[in-house]
């Protein structure tokens, strides 16, 4: 059942790309939840698998510089926090349209942890120690990024990408965040 519906949404997506609905797709890799802000340790480990959609942009966005919307998964190979969502992605081209730069705003939903177990519980330890207190089921999710195009269709970014509930989504205490750093390849269906 499940090969047939991979099979069902690969054609899916080969139609809406056809139809110039899907303007691009992504496969990368990060590292997972990297220590920037000089404090302790990360908690949580291994690597992210990425994929993204990005879909053309709607006339109606010219009037906030045309970004494009897309939707995106990312799977931790350790099981630690995996995260699925959507956004707006902002690219801008440069010297002679070769390199580009992107920023990406959305809202992601998280497997992760959001509180620690209750004093008390002999749990509680243990995963204060092995993951990070993200403090909300859905954390805002902001990305940067800088490519090269390969060829006409194929483009290779390094990103950046922070989830955080902002002290806005949770109602607790906890909101540690997750900060990502990878590679992605892109092909570019449209243009």
């Amino acid at each position: 059942m499940r090969f047939f519906m991979a099979v069902a949404g690969l054609l899916f997506l080969a139609s809406a790309a056809k139809a110039d609905i899907i303007d691009e797709a992504r496969l990368g890799a990060a590292i997972h939840a990297l220590d920037f802000n000089g404090g302790e340790p990360a908690v949580e480990d291994g690597v992210n698998i990425s994929g993204e959609i990005l879909f053309a942009s709607p006339g109606v966005f010219r009037y906030i510089l045309s970004p494009r919307p897309f939707v995106h998964g990312s799977l931790n190979t350790v099981g630690d926090t995996s995260f699925y969502g959507a956004g707006l992605a902002w690219e801008q081209h440069f010297l002679g349209d070769r390199f580009m730069g992107e920023i990406d705003f959305g809202i992601a939903r998280h497997d992760g942890v959001l509180e620690p177990p209750p004093l008390g519980d002999p749990r509680r330890d243990a995963v204060i120690a092995d993951h990070a207190l993200l403090g909300s089921r859905y954390l805002f999710r902001v990305a940067v990024a800088g490519g090269v195009k390969l060829g006409e269709r194929w483009r290779a970014q390094v990103f950046y990408e922070h989830l955080s509930n902002g002290q806005i989504l949770g109602d607790g205490p906890h909101n540690q965040g997750l900060d990502n750093l990878g590679v992605r390849l892109g092909y570019r269906f449209g243009e």
